[in-house]
């Protein structure tokens, strides 16, 4: 099962289509609406399954008198999404992917809470559970060892430029495949070694023994 789920970084609707129909919505999906992404959802003709948020970005309130939802306080520990992730795993065990939209832009230190609520939902104890949050200019994907070797998308081609980090802490027992600089059971600590990378090959692929990594594709 796939989750998507619509945040309300302020990305332009046309950019947000392309990517739906990129990714080709199924009636199986589950469609979150994260706070103003349930506004969203809408817009652009989606009706979510639920939304949840503590409602400060939402224009619609009446949206949420039509969906299930969860309303949270705005005074919380940690960020919209993240509560969003929790609830999709605890509602659906089965999701095994899940893909967020609009999170990426905005506010620098909501991108930033992003990008380590991603990555530590992905190294969460259980089965493996594929992560990524997609933009116009870039693409992210996140990697732990309960994935194996995983193979970058098809976006990947020879010549692209492809950035791997460590995020959360270090990252050890990375294997880097069909790039310029490649890794063989090396050591990644969260930093810039990794940046702007080249795919070479068309099917490269990476894994890590321990630790999570981030894969960011630019466009």
């Amino acid at each position: 099962m796939r989750a998507i789920f619509m945040g309300a970084a302020g990305g332009n609707d046309s950019d947000l289509k392309k990517i739906l129909r990129k990714i080709k919505v199924k009636s199986s999906d589950l469609l979150v609406g994260v706070d103003g992404g349930t506004d969203t959802w809408f817009r652009l003709r989606y009706r979510p399954d639920f939304a949840i948020g503590d409602w400060d970005s939402l224009k619609n309130r009446k949206l949420l008198g039509e969906l299930p939802h969860l309303s949270l306080p705005q005074a919380k520990d940690q960020g919209d999404l993240a509560c969003a992730i929790k609830a999709a795993r605890y509602l659906y065990p089965g999701l095994r992917e899940m893909i967020c939209l609009d999170v990426i832009g905005g506010r620098r230190d909501h991108e930033l809470a992003m990008i380590f609520d991603l990555a530590q939902a992905c190294s969460k104890p259980g089965k493996a559970l594929e992560i990524s949050a997609l933009s116009r200019d870039a693409n992210y994907h996140f990697v732990d060892p309960k994935m194996g070797t995983w193979k970058l998308p098809p976006a990947a081609t020879p010549g692209s430029t492809v950035s791997v980090f460590a995020v959360g802490g270090p990252a050890r027992g990375v294997t880097l495949r069909g790039c310029k600089f490649s890794l063989k059971n090396g050591s990644l600590r969260p930093s810039s070694r990794g940046l702007s990378n080249r795919v070479t090959a068309r099917e490269p692929s990476v894994s890590v023994r321990s630790g999570a990594l981030m894969i960011v594709l630019c466009a």
